[in-house]
């Protein structure tokens, strides 16, 4: 009779996935110890965000992004197709020369009356559309709102924003100051229901990350928000819980009959969501009860070491909107302004 024990095998533990930077082709037993491989371009369209070595061709055809469009055309975000530069635009037939045709076609329609050009003003209320998604607007005093919060994964010129999930390399983004964003502990369900997060380095990006005409709003510009909801002058510029006594946080947030609920009224249409926030270090906090908004700007903080900006926070326990310097490491939600 065959008995087969143990000692009949020899056991070899490492990585045995295939495609991982440090495959042993020997284990037999996975350890647990691979280290994914992938593309390793944040602007490609299959950006490995957790890739620690190349592992897969770079794809850069995916639309909108740097390399949607061929040579000598551009991506009209309203069409939503890649466009032709116009570099000739009196060759009025389109054969690259311009000749007697041309002119002769233009003579052809000399006297006629030209149409009045329609105008698409946009007007607060409308939807915004911007990199394929319609935000919801509205209308506060004399400002205009996004009435959600910011998704996009792209800059305002196209660039891609890094999407950074690791815990380690959310920290290590303050060595260069890079902009990064993230879905609530990764998971894109949440991303489609309360926004994106982004740290303090995207907002303060040069390439920006609101639509044209629109900003990540400034503190004074949060300011005037608070006053034209009533807030007392002499609260405003209190880095700590204000406007409580007018409810103007309770009035920001959306009500319990709203999907995803809150404790708000949302008198206001603003429609504050319970987004949660992201640590420096990388964990994640507080999906259903706090909310954390980025402003525009540096401004001094607790450690010299790191950058700040203002926020503003919304939460359940709270009925007015808190002012506070947070450093730039950390992930919240984003409003855009119109300029």
């Amino acid at each position: 009779e065959l008995v087969v024990t143990e000692d009949d095998f020899e056991i070899v533990y490492g990585c045995t996935t295939s495609n991982a930077c440090n495959y042993n082709s020997d284990a037999t037993d996975d350890d647990g110890s691979c280290i994914p491989s992938g593309c390793m371009e944040p602007d490609a369209c299959n950006y490995n965000a957790l890739a620690e070595c190349d592992g897969e061709v770079c794809d850069y055809t995916c639309c909108p992004g740097p390399g949607c469009c061929s040579v000598g055309m551009f991506w009209d975000y309203e069409l939503e197709q890649c466009m032709n530069y116009e570099t000739c635009r009196e060759d009025l037939d389109g054969d690259g020369v311009i000749g007697i045709s041309d002119l002769m076609e233009l003579l052809s329609s000399f006297g006629t009356m030209c149409e009045e050009p329609e105008t698409g003003e946009f007007t607060c209320g409308d939807p915004m559309n911007y990199h394929g998604y319609d935000y919801a607007t509205v209308q506060i005093g004399e400002q205009c709102w996004f009435a959600e919060n910011l998704r996009t994964s792209f800059y305002l010129n196209g660039d891609s924003v890094a999407i950074v999930e690791g815990n380690s390399d959310w920290l290590a983004l303050a060595n260069d100051d890079s902009g990064a964003m993230v879905a609530y502990e990764n998971t894109e369900e949440n991303s489609a229901v309360f926004g994106t997060l982004y740290n303090g380095y995207a907002v303060l990006d040069n390439r920006k990350l609101c639509p044209l005409n629109w900003k990540v709003p400034s503190d004074s510009d949060w300011q005037d928000l608070e006053l034209n909801l009533g807030m007392s002058t002499c609260e405003l510029n209190s880095e700590s819980w204000r406007g409580a006594t007018e409810n103007i946080g309770t009035r920001l947030k959306v009500d319990a009959a709203n999907s995803p609920s809150w404790n708000g009224s949302n008198t206001t249409l603003w429609s504050g969501l319970p987004a949660g926030y992201r640590h420096p270090a990388g964990g994640y906090n507080s999906l259903g009860s706090i909310t954390l908004f980025w402003s525009q700007g540096l401004v001094d903080g607790a450690n010299p070491l790191y950058d700040y900006l203002f926020a503003r926070q919304l939460n359940t326990y709270q009925a007015g909107v808190k002012r506070e310097r947070e450093m730039a490491l950390r992930g919240f939600s984003v409003r855009c302004l119109r300029d």
